[in-house]
């Protein structure tokens, strides 16, 4: 299992007692049951939809190797159902930092003296390891059809004016921010198989012409593409997303002139965060098992952000035809057998060759997602919060933290 040791490095592996949970050694532990860990802070209290509370565990083993406890007696983990509700709370001083800081409210940020912004992507090099991308359902739409909509897309839009600037574009799962895994020859400029950053209509219907769709449309003209998908559409692709999420609100507005362009009419399909979640995780009803779970889904926007450090951590959940959290329902053998390969191979450097073939036939052949964007790495919280750990995976340790004077 090569990425054994990256497992053992994530801070989950580490904080379970191997004593109190001896009885636990070849089952999962829950965690409706009574956990018993090794951490700076205890459990208290979870209330759904509203806050974790968490207490000062002043027995953590690292206390003497340091000489202190945790700095906070008390940790709060405040629960928003959008990123407007967080921001207004920590606007008002309600909670000190803002994990889900909107990119138009950074300026807003950087203009208050008691709040910092650290721009860790821009000072330290570091892009973050988190996978912005949409999904597509792979069993409704073959590989041909995904590559029609991968080219329709506009990531310089999505970058520039949706993210307003504050991203890089993605062309896989896997980040720069990876070093030697990451397949650095990915270089739409110089592949003409891969998906320039401003898409390329032509060839979106050129693809499309191929499944026999829009043939004698002129290629370099809109109207006809246009009307079609207004009137009698070659397709209806259900966009689903979040309400509240304002990105991926003005994604699917986009997204729907976008295919427009190729004959293809977009229905929008907003749903409750709740909702969102019962398809992306394939919870059925009973009686439309047709239309929930992930057989509701056709493209909808989404993100992922790895658990431990190693690539396989973000192709694993994504694209194992096993996987629980395969939302798209990617069942590729050549990208299985890749995959597989990457998992049995020891060798760091070997490995990494791997993950760069995998990103090489990701990227030109099999469309699988369509890649947005990795996020500029920001830290966005109270100007009296220091000892912050900064990362490109996101990964947020209170332990270190501590309040001090405003910073000025």
């Amino acid at each position: 299992y090569a990425p054994f040791l990256a497992t053992l490095s994530y801070i989950n592996s580490g904080m379970i007692s191997p004593t109190f949970h001896a009885a636990d050694e070849e089952s999962f532990i829950t965690l409706s049951d009574d956990l018993c860990g090794t951490g700076p802070f205890m459990f208290d209290s979870y209330t759904p939809d509203v806050e974790v509370r968490m207490s000062r565990f002043d027995a953590y083993w690292k206390n003497v190797e340091v000489g202190h406890g945790a700095y906070f007696p008390l940790v709060i983990y405040a629960i928003y159902d959008d990123a407007n509700t967080a921001h207004n709370a920590f606007l008002s001083g309600a909670i000190d930092a803002n994990n889900m800081a909107s990119d138009q409210n950074i300026a807003t940020y950087e203009s208050e003296d008691d709040i910092t912004v650290y721009h860790f992507t821009d000072i330290t090099g570091k892009p973050s390891l988190v996978y912005q991308y949409m999904g597509v359902n792979n069993e409704k739409y073959n590989k041909t059809w995904r590559k029609a909509f991968a080219f329709a897309v506009n990531n310089t839009y999505i970058i520039d004016e949706l993210r307003l600037g504050n991203a890089f574009r993605s062309y896989t799962a896997i980040s720069p921010g990876y070093g030697a895994a990451f397949n650095s020859t990915l270089d739409p400029l110089t592949n003409n198989k891969m998906v320039p950053d401003d898409g390329n209509i032509t060839v979106a219907r050129m693809t499309m012409q191929a499944m026999g769709y829009g043939e004698t449309f002129d290629l370099y003209a809109d109207a006809e593409w246009i009307a079609q998908a207004g009137s009698s559409p070659f397709a209806t692709v259900t966009y689903t997303y979040n309400l509240g999420n304002t990105f991926r609100q003005d994604l699917g507005v986009a997204l729907t002139e976008w295919l427009k362009l190729i004959g293809v009419a977009v229905n929008d399909d907003g749903v409750e965060w709740s909702q969102f979640l019962n398809y992306l995780y394939d919870v059925t009803e009973p009686g439309n098992e047709a239309d929930s779970g992930w057989n509701h889904l056709g493209i909808y926007g989404i993100g992922w952000a790895p658990d431990y450090l190693d690539p396989y951590n973000m192709l694993d959940p994504l694209f194992n035809n096993m996987s629980g959290s395969n939302s798209a329902q990617v069942n590729d053998p050549k990208l299985q057998a890749m995959m597989a390969a990457a998992l049995e191979e020891t060798d760091v450097n070997a490995r990494n060759i791997i993950y760069q073939n995998i990103q090489g036939y990701m990227a030109t052949e099999g469309f699988n997602h369509i890649p947005m964007y990795h996020s500029l790495v920001l830290g966005v919280h109270g100007g009296d919060i220091y000892g912050v750990p900064y990362n490109a995976m996101g990964a947020l340790r209170i332990y270190p933290l501590f309040r001090g004077p405003f910073r000025t």
